[in-house]
């Protein structure tokens, strides 16, 4: 009847249905529940992680409900940077005479 209201037994999290209940106001023995949706994950971008030279660089999403987050790649490993050659030292037999 129009007197029941719904109560809520357990909240619905990002990933898990809550409970809802209505119980009869005339007849506390019935009441029906529900499961109330999961409510799924909300993300953002918060931040990111450069690349290095052999891991891509990251952008990094968290749920603003939960918590919850994940790294996601964007784009190439920086890759080595090759060092400029080295001098080579001058061996006494590489001398030419004068």
């Amino acid at each position: 009847n129009d007197s029941e209201t719904w109560s809520v037994v357990e909240e619905a999290t990002c990933t898990k249905d809550g409970l809802k209940k209505i119980v009869c106001q005339r007849d506390a023995s019935h009441e029906k529940t529900e499961p109330i949706p999961a409510t799924g994950h909300e993300y953002t971008k918060t931040g990111e992680e450069p690349a290095t030279c052999i891991e891509p660089k990251y952008e990094i999403y968290t749920c603003s409900k939960c918590n919850d987050s994940y790294k996601l790649p964007v784009g190439q490993p920086a890759g080595h940077k090759k060092s400029p050659p080295f001098p080579r030292p001058v061996k006494k037999t590489d001398r030419h005479p004068a």
